[in-house]
This record gives C-alpha cells, structure tokens and sequence, in this order.
C-alpha cells in the first residue's frame, strides 16, 4: 500500500512540474495543451495535486468549406483556450468543401458543417434534412472586386464590362444576380466569364475589368500585392441567409446534448475572438502555417472578417424566417429550385437561446 501511494505522489510531482512554469497563484490552475487540432489533453491540477487522466473527449467531425484560413479564427482561439476540450469535444477539422459538407452531414459522415444558407434550403428541397444550429456571419461577404484606375464604384458602371468569376454556381453567383436584378440590370448588360479560382491574376494583369470575390479574401490579397481597388459589397443588394453551422436533424434530435455543447463552445470561442483581435490573429496564424511576412495581410482579412461576426444587440446567433423566405423566393425566380418548402424548418434557435454568454 505504502509503495503505491509513493508511486502516484512520483507521478503527480512530474505531472506537476511541467505544468509549473504555467501555474498560477489561484487555488485551482487548469492547463490546456494542444498538441494538433485533433490531438488534446487536458490536466487539472490543485494545491492537493489531484489529477485526472485520462480525459474522455468525443470526436466531432468539423466540415469547413474551403482551405485552412484565418477566416476560421474562431475555431482556432476555441481550440487553443480549451473552449471545445471544456465541452468534452476532439474537434476534428475538414477541409473539404462546402458541397462536400452538404454531403457528408446527409450521410452522418460528418456532425456539422459551416456554409450559406441557399445550399442548405435547396438540400432541403431535395429531401436532405438539414437544419442550422446557429449562425456566424451577419450577411454574405460577397463582392465585386476592380483595380481603382477601372472607374467601377457602382452597379452602373459594370454595364459593357467583362465580370469574372469562379463558375456559374455557389452564392457568389446568387449575389451577383441578385445584384443586377436589384439595380435594373440583365446578364445582357454585363460579360460574365468563369475564370475559374484565378481572379487575383487576372483583375491585377487587368484580363477582366472586375471579379466576384469574397470582401474578405481577394481583395486583401490585391491591396497586400500593391493595388488600388474599389469594392462593391454585393451583401447590400440582397437577404440572403447568412453563413452558419448546420447539422443533421438525426444529430439534432438525438443526441441534442452534443449540438448544445458545440454551440457552447463556439460561441464563447466567437466572443473570445471579437475581444482579442491579437490573440485571435497570432493563433491563426499559428493554425494556418502563415508565414512571417504575410502576417500583416492575414491581418487585414481578420478585420474585414469582423465587420461580418459583429455581435448585434448584444445576441449572439440567431436566425430570422425573413431571410429564409427571401432566399427561397429568389431561387425559386432564378430557376434554381421547384418546390416551396416550410423554412421554418430550416433552423433551430433553441441551442443558441440555451448558450447565450
């Protein structure tokens, strides 16, 4: 008996050194080490030298939407401050797209997945029984992007330009129609090309007159490159659903505590980001790889982000039917969907009433 007890004081002596040099003077000091986005151990240790290990975590598999970037800030400070590994949550991060999300979250394959809102009312017109938990962005930050010298400050000013974009799909491409509509244009009046993901080179060696982009990224990226540009905000010529996490309704009705802790921690993770716009920065660059130099323009899209993760009134993630029923409308006239569909359905609020810091 005697050796054993000599045996855990051994264990909790080293455990407690090497967290010493991070202890603080408070009665309880908890410690948070993370090791890779899927990889977190957490130690509590107090003047009694109590420590638990292991610590249960169940896997959450995160879809994206795109490539590891500084727009996903929130995850990465929630990451680093343990805010997940709090909740008992390994999040497991995937890159794939926002399509592929869609996919992933109908099959179980994957537990949530950020996106747009058009993609999951049409996935719901098909059947697919999707359902946002919460929302992150205020809007959509889509945008037309031009170098100074083209004169494009206004929807007027594009007529008889050449437009390029990704394709002829995803809601930079709703935004963009919706614009013209919104100001009496056509597709008539405009050149719109598919330039594939090659809008930076081809604005900067002046290929095409203007893009469709995201506010957050290209722009940033031209401005970084030396350029001049004017920015057309697409967002103030629509309703469309802001971006937000969704899930599936089998995840949502049968294991709601799951759903619940995630909001939890996002959200805390959200707040934590708008509070400390440094520490928010240097753990996403330390997430995303960024080199040194380019430290500045992951600054800059970090800030544009902001102006679209604004907490409003005080709330945080809450959704309107309003902007659900704008959207089916419009794809519905755009041809990009038959059949109405209930869009109160298509959110849930309750996990974000139950989380609100």
């Amino acid at each position: 008996m005697r050796s054993a007890i000599l045996k855990v004081l051994l264990v909790a002596l080293v455990l407690l050194a090497l967290v010493a040099c991070q202890a603080e003077t408070a009665e309880t000091v908890e410690v948070t080490r993370v090791v890779t986005e899927t990889q977190v151990q957490q130690v509590e240790v107090t003047r009694e030298v109590e420590v638990q290990v292991p610590v249960e975590f169940t896997n959450v598999r995160m879809n994206m939407g795109y490539i590891p970037d500084v727009q996903y800030a929130p995850f990465y400070v929630g990451i680093e401050k343990g805010y997940f590994a709090e909740e008992g949550l390994n999040l497991l991060l995937d890159y794939s797209s926002e399509v592929d999300g869609i996919e992933l979250l109908a099959s179980g394959e994957a537990d949530f997945a950020t996106g747009s809102g058009d993609n999951l009312v049409q996935a719901r017109s098909q059947g697919l029984p999707l359902q946002f938990v919460l929302r992150w962005y205020n809007g959509i930050p889509s945008a037309i992007v031009s170098l100074k010298e083209s004169g494009i400050e206004t929807p007027a000013d594009l007529v008889g330009k050449t437009v390029g974009i990704p394709g002829f799909f995803g809601i930079n491409y709703k935004t963009y129609l919706a614009m013209l509509d919104a100001n009496g244009l056509t597709t008539d009046d405009v050149t719109l090309e598919a330039i594939g993901w090659t809008q930076v080179a081809s604005v900067s060696e002046g290929l095409i007159d203007a893009a469709v982009v995201y506010s957050n990224n290209e722009p940033i990226q031209l401005m970084w490159g030396g350029k001049e540009v004017n920015v057309l905000e697409l967002n103030q010529y629509s309703n469309f659903i802001p971006i937000g996490i969704m899930a599936n309704e089998s995840t949502i009705q049968e294991n709601p505590e799951l759903v619940q802790r995630f909001v939890r921690a996002f959200l805390k993770s959200l707040k934590a980001t708008l509070d400390d716009p440094t520490f928010a920065l240097d753990a996403a660059v330390r997430a995303v790889g960024v080199a040194g130099w380019e430290r500045g323009k992951a600054e800059l899209a970090l800030a544009k982000s902001f102006e679209f993760w604004a907490i409003e009134n005080d709330e945080y993630g809450y959704y309107e039917v309003d902007t659900f029923d704008w959207t089916q409308d419009f794809l519905i006239a755009a041809g990009e969907m038959d059949n109405e569909i209930d869009t109160s359905l298509c959110f849930t609020n309750e996990f974000v009433a139950n989380a609100q810091p």
